[in-house]
């Protein structure tokens, strides 16, 4: 959203990039340089609390690299919801079923089922209110690649987390 991503086709272009976004306003403690891939989708994919109904939520669209809240806004049934237990955790048919509801099949979707179940891991393990890939890219060859992610901590949780700093 404030254009620090930008696609460079060379190392002249990835240099002037580079030194454009080092001169906007905003601080910024390290650039991130990362091979250019193609691009066949983006998905979606997060993990929420679902604190009325004691559960965890997972989100997921085959319209990745949107704003999800105007997506859910116009567009509801492009978002897929799966249901998850505390207690059970989420289970594989889970994260194989919404793979299957997105469209992906065999080794995208098999990869797809791992990535959710890595998320979701990442999201408990670190008392988070939110974690999401947005876009997750899947690639003509159908490999998948986080192109950004985020990872929101609870705040009464730090205490737990030794490894952020209040």
């Amino acid at each position: 959203k404030a254009g620090l991503i930008k696609v460079a086709k060379s190392a002249q272009a990835a240099a002037e990039a580079a030194t454009e976004i080092l001169s906007k306003r905003y601080e910024i403690p390290s650039l991130l340089v990362e091979r250019g891939v193609e691009i066949a989708r983006e998905l979606y994919l997060s993990v929420t609390a679902n604190p009325p109904e004691g559960t965890f939520l997972i989100l997921a669209s085959s319209e990745g690299g949107v704003e999800i809240e105007e997506l859910a806004k116009s567009r509801p049934e492009a978002i897929k919801r799966v249901v998850v237990d505390p207690f059970r955790g989420l289970q594989s048919y889970q994260s194989r079923g919404l793979a299957y509801d997105l469209g992906l099949t065999g080794a995208s979707a098999k990869s797809f089922a791992g990535v959710c179940t890595r998320l979701f891991t990442l999201f408990r393990e670190h008392d988070a209110e939110l974690a999401e890939i947005n876009p997750l890219f899947v690639t003509p060859e159908g490999e998948l690649i986080a192109g950004d992610a985020k990872l929101i901590i609870d705040d009464n949780s730090l205490f737990r987390q030794a490894s952020y700093s209040i």
